[in-house]
């Protein structure tokens, strides 16, 4: 089985699902003739992942056939199943399908048939396929699922929240579209997701700067006033970074405020500023 499984590996790297279909498909019927070939889950979430991974429309479609032939077949299922499959329709920006998913594995978690155990991973897939969607509501839909981990997090502390997680729920609303009250909500959410987070990080600093550039018109006063106060947060923190940098120049270019900010009209890199701004 090591053999065979090292094959479905090299399959799968090499992006060709459907070797590695086949290899699998050859395992079983072999297996199902007195040969001692049984596949294992490993083998089948190697197959899953090929399928999930190569980039193709119908690849996750075919993964979910993997996935239910493990299940009818009995193989044992375990968190990187679930987190390969929930990959594989994120990737197709299906984010209702892999919210089903995320459901389906806490089922299966609570029957106790295998070692399923959902993880802030498990949660952060179905939140960045909501954020990649072309739903108006993807926002809400996030900031949704941040509140189902916080209250399953009591209870198991590797579902607790992460920088990550708060950074997913603001890219959603950082590209939320739609009517004046979509944006609305979606800028509501940023503001309250942007306090939760009590362990922020440069990617949620600069995402946040992003949400108020997106979403908060030029004459809006909260505008400057809000990207001001988030920097200036950021600098205090020594957190700054490119990205920082980068968003910050994408809202205020050319802009009194810019300049007073960092005494410069141009787009700055952490090597041009101060090193207590960047630790």
């Amino acid at each position: 089985i090591i053999s065979y499984n090292s094959c479905l590996h090299a399959f799968a790297k090499d992006r060709d699902p459907m070797s590695a279909q086949l290899l699998l498909d050859r395992m079983e019927n072999m297996y199902s003739n007195g040969h001692n070939v049984k596949p294992d889950t490993y083998s089948y979430n190697t197959v899953i992942s090929a399928w999930a991974f190569c980039g193709r429309s119908y690849g996750a479609v075919i993964a979910e056939t993997i996935f239910d032939r493990m299940e009818t077949s009995q193989i044992r299922l375990d968190t990187t199943t679930f987190n390969t499959l929930l990959s594989a329709w994120g990737l197709q920006n299906d984010p209702e399908r892999a919210n089903d998913i995320l459901n389906h594995m806490f089922s299966v978690k609570k029957s106790w048939q295998y070692d399923v155990r959902p993880t802030s991973q498990s949660f952060a897939i179905v939140m960045n396929a909501w954020a990649k969607s072309k739903s108006p509501r993807k926002a809400f839909k996030a900031k949704q699922l941040l509140g189902d981990m916080k209250e399953r997090s009591k209870g198991n502390k590797k579902l607790r929240p992460n920088s990550y997680i708060y950074a997913t729920i603001l890219n959603a609303c950082a590209f939320s579209f739609g009517t004046e009250e979509v944006k609305r909500e979606a800028l509501a959410i940023a503001i309250e997701t942007f306090r939760e987070c009590k362990h922020r990080n440069d990617v949620v600093y600069g995402t946040f700067i992003k949400v108020c550039n997106n979403l908060i018109e030029d004459d809006d006063a909260r505008r400057i006033e809000m990207i001001e106060t988030a920097f200036k947060n950021c600098t205090e923190k020594g957190l700054v970074s490119d990205f920082v940098l980068h968003e910050l120049f994408s809202a205020l270019a050319f802009s009194p405020e810019y300049e007073a900010l960092l005494g410069s009209q141009d787009l700055l890199t952490t090597k041009d500023i101060s090193k207590h701004w960047c630790r």
